[in-house]
């Protein structure tokens, strides 16, 4: 049995609204890959689809130069520590270097008064017959004029300038035998020590 219609219906009416509603229809169904994108994709403002893989890269590579960024910066404070840290330990050296100069100038000094008042008291008592203890004293105050210089004088900055005239004019002088050492050399040296080391091992256990 056919289904019954319900009052009020008619061909004429189907057909006009199908007329009316199909090429709207057609046209939302064609325009559905730009209104509703497939999976894996997102429709932003502007008619650019963005896909999720690109997304993801796009944040990878911004997360890559931070850390690059961050690494560089890292790296920069670690070079500055050590060259402070270098830098503090070879002041406290030249520290002590000075502190010991003065402290054997004084000594010296100490030991130079003592043997000159010595020295010139026998001469005087022997009315200029004992001059060979006198005679000790020209060096002597050649020694502690030297020793003076290091502790209380110039003599540091002397040496601190003609280093850099060495450095600058005369930089021949610093270079090394055979020049730096390389990777391959201290390779080759490397595996040269290990193998002595198993040859005398080997040696060893035979004696």
């Amino acid at each position: 049995m056919a289904p019954t219609l319900g009052p009020g219906y008619s061909l004429a009416g189907e057909r006009d609204c199908l007329q009316n509603f199909a090429p709207q229809a057609l046209a939302l169904w064609k325009s559905r890959g730009r209104l509703f994108p497939r999976r894996g994709t997102m429709w932003i403002k502007g008619g650019q689809d963005l896909t999720m893989g690109s997304i993801m890269g796009k944040a990878m590579d911004e997360n890559l130069k931070k850390n690059q960024e961050f690494m560089k910066q890292m790296n920069q404070i670690v070079l500055e520590r050590q060259i402070q840290m270098q830098n503090q330990m070879r002041e406290k050296q030249m520290a002590m270097m000075v502190a010991r100069s003065r402290d054997l100038f004084q000594w010296f000094g100490a030991f130079y008064a003592t043997y000159a008042f010595a020295a010139i008291a026998a001469n005087m008592k022997s009315k200029g017959k004992n001059k060979a203890m006198v005679a000790p004293l020209l060096p002597l105050t050649f020694i502690l004029g030297y020793q003076y210089d290091l502790a209380y004088g110039e003599k540091m900055e002397r040496m601190r300038k003609e280093a850099d005239r060495v450095l600058d004019n005369e930089s021949y002088l610093l270079n090394m035998p055979h020049g730096l050492p390389s990777f391959e050399t201290i390779e080759a040296g490397r595996q040269k020590a290990k193998l002595d080391s198993i040859v005398n091992k080997g040696h060893d256990i035979f004696l």
